[in-house]
């Protein structure tokens, strides 16, 4: 009760006929965010994993919750996150275009540190998924590795474009890390919000 209700919308980046016709519906600017993808024409670098740090693939009926405890702690302070209970994760594993063997983690002993959800979209395109580093362990390289790493397998798979979606304003520095491992910006989506009934404002976190 008090808080602020909207609702939110996107719209293609950088087009001046689409902002004016949302902001005739009352919405205004909110955030941007990139796809970004890299044509692989050979394999990619081997990744370079800290110290103690190794990475497997994700164990269906195992799993879930060491997967589940990494991807909150990772993306709690990204801008808009909201919390999702294990059985959302339960429900991404039963869909027709899960696939255990592209979903990684990397293990600090019994603890998942870094976490790739990847899958394969229509058009043999391979999507980046879930990439996250929890908080106690970046600055390490980790997202760095589990993304070339993500890369590798796509490519033994013989698919090599890649593509990913990140926010714009990411803290923690995503967009340079992948332009350094040769993905280019693709495509700009902004989305858009209106305010149905004011209020308190949500905790909307900055990006991480």
């Amino acid at each position: 009760e008090g808080a602020e209700v909207t609702i939110s919308g996107w719209m293609k980046g950088d087009s001046p006929p689409e902002k004016r016709w949302a902001e005739g519906l009352g919405f205004t600017w909110a955030r941007r965010f990139l796809r970004m993808r890299i044509d692989m024409r050979a394999a990619p670098p081997e990744p370079a994993w800290p110290d103690g740090v190794t990475v497997r693939s994700f164990v269906l009926g195992q799993d879930e919750t060491l997967m589940h405890e990494a991807l909150e702690d990772a993306f709690s302070d990204h801008w808009g996150h909201v919390p999702a209970a294990l059985e959302d994760l339960v429900r991404r594993t039963e869909r027709r275009d899960f696939d255990a063997g592209l979903w990684f983690m990397a293990m600090d002993g019994e603890r998942a540190v870094a976490t790739a959800t990847n899958s394969i979209i229509p058009d043999q395109i391979g999507w980046i998924s879930g990439l996250g580093t929890v908080r106690s362990h970046r600055r390490r390289g980790l997202a760095r590795a589990i993304l070339l790493h993500s890369f590798g397998e796509f490519w033994r798979r013989g698919i090599r474009t890649v593509a990913l979606g990140v926010d714009a304003d990411s803290l923690t520095g995503a967009t340079a890390l992948y332009e350094s491992v040769g993905m280019r910006v693709e495509q700009l989506f902004d989305q858009v919000r209106k305010v149905l009934r004011p209020g308190e404002p949500l905790d909307v976190r900055s990006a991480g």
